[in-house]
């Protein structure tokens, strides 16, 4: 499990989050690509999809606009 806190000034405390896991079945040779990226950029595989899913991401808020997240309910 990932957690990560968050200090929130309204509450004066800290809240712990879980963060989101995503698995991922790809095929070997995509896989060993990645591996080959990941190496040469100096990443881990998980730290280059991070690192390509935010790129992607930022491309796409440039192209059409910020994506604006909901509200989180109480």
């Amino acid at each position: 499990m990932y957690l990560k806190s968050t200090y929130s000034e309204d509450e004066g405390s800290f809240i712990v989050e879980k963060d989101k896991h995503l698995g991922l079945h790809i095929d070997r040779e995509l896989h060993y690509k990645l591996q080959y990226v990941s190496k040469y950029d100096g990443r881990s595989i998980s730290g280059e999809g991070l690192y390509l899913l935010r790129r992607y991401i930022a491309d796409f808020e440039e192209r059409h606009g910020k994506i604006e997240l909901p509200e989180e309910k109480s």
